[in-house]
């Protein structure tokens, strides 16, 4: 009995599920980082979550590879 993996063969729920819960993420980290959209996002001092930011970006990209690949 081989398990499935959730990421190399994705089905559409969990590309929903990824992409809500990605895109609440930024947005959250986005507004956290910028004390609600007072300040500006590119200062040095937000590098860090601007790297998280992009490789949660890059995950859901390379989700979204493997579903179109598996169908």
């Amino acid at each position: 009995m081989k398990k499935e993996n959730w990421f190399i063969n994705p089905n559409k729920n969990i590309l929903i599920i990824f992409t809500i819960f990605t895109s609440i993420g930024l947005l959250l980290t986005i507004s956290a980082m910028t004390d609600f959209f007072n300040e500006s996002p590119f200062q040095s001092k937000y590098l860090l979550l601007w790297f998280i930011n992009i490789f949660s970006i890059i995950a859901l990209i390379k989700l979204y590879n493997n579903y179109s690949k598996s169908k």
